[in-house]
């Protein structure tokens, strides 16, 4: 199977932001994902207009954008936690 290694690179942008680090620099963000600066770069400036990032701060800091929440809503209606659950838990009481 082929994969698209810009969607990857953004996959682990967006994964560097955590409970713990919802706010992240742009060096930050290199440092944690191994990517050159330019590239971490160009793909917050995308995500960040396509909504899924905002800028925080005239310092270059990035949050989760609106786009999250919209996504969240619609998981919400689709499925409850039970739902999402259910699966895991019965493969763990299988083992």
């Amino acid at each position: 199977m082929a994969f698209i290694k810009s969607v990857e690179k953004a996959v682990d942008i967006l994964s560097c932001f955590t409970i713990e680090t919802p706010v992240l620099t742009v060096g930050e963000i290199t440092r944690l994902t191994g990517l050159n600066q330019s590239t971490v770069s160009r793909l917050l400036a995308t995500l960040a207009l396509k909504k899924c990032l905002e800028q925080t701060g005239p310092a270059g800091q990035y949050c989760l954008g609106v786009k999250f929440y919209q996504w969240g809503s619609v998981l919400r209606q689709k499925a409850n936690l039970a739902d999402l659950a259910r699966p895991v838990m019965e493969r763990l009481r299988d083992i």
